[in-house]
């Protein structure tokens, strides 16, 4: 199940930044008024006692000033936190859709070089000794050279690349694409039918933080190769063959 990744808000993490240092102070009580008191060595001469007091002493800080010293820092802290989290987000929907693009770019120079079919495929078990292809919930892609042209990676045929996907990225594709990607010799993408592939594969986080949160990895006229931003509203749903 695909959990929400988003930061803390500034009220919660003020609140609870402020709560802690109540309950710090009101476990401590003695220890502002410890440091306040002068503990200065006093020596004896002729006509009383003189106080002595050491270089540098210490006094400590009041309540009042610790609460704003914690507040300032909530505050700060709470600024920081989004902008962390859309960072953080940011990388690995770059990275996921980085790597698809790679996997596509391996398949198709594959097939030229070798003249024969090569696909990239969608696994369940891309680090599995045999994987295999998949159109339900990916980990990540394979590519291999399909020998016996039936679309399956099998013994006998040669596994190219594997990848896995970032933790929590998903994986959508467009219909025409089902899962697969078949370069030709020619280094052309072709349906089933041998028309140019026209697909989207999107790689997409269920958040708000970035704005940002999909990745559109396009094929176009069998061979052209994009990456696009695109706001969904931190929702994530099916592409288009072109977005």
């Amino acid at each position: 199940m695909q959990a929400e990744i988003r930061g803390f808000t500034l009220v919660e993490l003020a609140v609870t930044l402020v709560v802690a240092a109540i309950q710090f102070v009101l476990a401590m009580p003695s220890v502002s008024g410890s440091l306040r008191r002068d503990s200065s060595p006093t020596r004896k001469r002729k006509g009383g006692p003189v106080s002595i007091s050491p270089c540098g002493a210490m006094a400590g800080f009041s309540l009042v000033e610790l609460m704003v010293t914690v507040a300032v820092l909530a505050i700060v802290v709470a600024m920081a936190i989004p902008t962390f989290t859309a960072i953080v987000n940011g990388n690995r929907l770059a990275s996921a859709a980085n790597e698809t693009l790679a996997i596509f770019q391996s398949a198709r120079i594959e097939a030229i070089k070798a003249n024969r079919r090569s696909v990239a495929c969608l696994s369940a078990d891309p680090d599995a000794a045999a994987p295999s292809c998949t159109t339900g919930t990916p980990a990540g892609w394979i590519v291999f050279t399909d020998l016996n042209r039936d679309g399956q990676f099998t013994a006998g045929e040669k596994l190219l690349r594997v990848s896995s996907l970032p933790a929590g990225v998903q994986v959508l594709v467009s219909n025409s694409l089902a899962g697969k990607v078949v370069f030709r010799a020619d280094g052309m993408a072709r349906t089933d039918t041998g028309d140019l592939l026209s697909a989207t594969v999107d790689m997409c986080l269920r958040t708000n933080q970035p704005r940002q949160n999909v990745r559109h990895i396009s094929i176009g006229s069998g061979s052209r190769l994009s990456i696009q931003r695109a706001d969904t509203g931190g929702e994530c749903g099916i592409p288009s063959d072109t977005p």
